[in-house]
């Protein structure tokens, strides 16, 4: 797996493909909520840090404005947060199989042109 420049954390570990919920998901807000595709990784060619690039599966001004991606340190990406009472990472991948294919077809709908 690669790792970014610095080699010594597990929180420079790129995350693996897939689907992953921000920390601020909200259950009551439906599937899409917060819900991202991790799609791979970029080098910066000036200072060769590492990002992860990801997409969101809701309807948000990156989406509106060219279908763009996300992209985030992979430290900060990896993360732990405290914010408003809640402690714990940044993303937390999606591992439910019945969720992935509800996510998969909605990212088919979104990005499939």
């Amino acid at each position: 797996m690669l790792k970014s420049n610095h080699m010594d954390s597990n929180q420079d570990t790129l995350p693996q493909k897939g689907f992953y919920y921000h920390f601020k998901h909200d259950d009551t807000k439906g599937v899409q909520d917060m819900a991202y595709e991790v799609i791979g990784a970029a080098k910066n060619t000036e200072d060769e840090s590492i990002s992860v690039l990801y997409r969101p599966l809701y309807v948000c001004d990156v989406y509106q404005n060219g279908k763009l991606s996300f992209s985030r340190p992979v430290g900060m990406f990896n993360d732990n947060v405290d914010k408003n009472g809640y402690i714990g990472p940044r993303f937390n991948r999606i591992t439910d199989q019945a969720l992935i294919q509800k996510l998969e077809s909605i990212c088919d709908g979104m990005y499939s042109k």
